[in-house]
């Protein structure tokens, strides 16, 4: 069986294409995340496979939930029809991969051994921004086992600069 990402990437796709042409990106957005929230719920969890609800109830249900966004209501409608609604959160992370790309972004998660100060974080971004030609935004972790360095997670690539994975990468050479 193919995995969410591969049965969710034509649905972002054309979510993020209908998003664009309608210049309703934000409001797709934001859709699509109170969707997907909506779907994770108990509540609604249990709805989707339950045959006294009619598929277009359901779909008018989760469609309400995600608000006014242009078309989201027959994306809705059309996910419900093809059994797809528990692939909301996986075609919403893929719309927002679509929507950083088209605006030259990248969402940069930076896990070191301690605290960054302004000027390392702000060395960081220009870094990264000449190095993925895109503008960087950057989330930290503090992760102390890292013993130095850091782990920088772009999309997903990931550059293991760490003490600890120099240690991993020697010790599987000595092997």
């Amino acid at each position: 069986m193919a995995d969410r990402a591969t049965i969710a990437r034509p649905y972002a796709v054309a979510a993020f294409r209908f998003a664009s042409e309608s210049s309703g990106i934000d409001a797709w957005d934001q859709a699509l995340a109170r969707a997907a929230a909506a779907v994770d719920s108990d509540q609604v969890d249990g709805l989707i496979g339950d045959p006294r609800l009619d598929r277009e109830r359901l779909a008018g249900l989760v469609s309400q939930v995600g608000g006014p966004a242009q078309g989201f209501d027959n994306f809705i409608a059309m996910l419900t029809e093809r059994g797809r609604l528990r692939l909301l959160d996986e075609i919403g992370a893929q719309f927002r991969q679509l929507r950083q790309a088209a605006e030259n972004r990248a969402e940069v998660r930076v896990t070191t051994a301690s605290e960054l100060s302004d000027d390392e974080r702000q060395r960081l971004i220009d870094a990264i921004g000449r190095r993925s030609q895109r503008q960087a935004n950057i989330s930290t972790d503090v992760d102390p086992s890292l013993i130095g360095g850091a782990v920088i997670r772009i999309g997903d690539q990931v550059i293991d600069g760490s003490v600890r994975g120099r240690l991993s990468q020697l010790a599987a050479r000595l092997q």
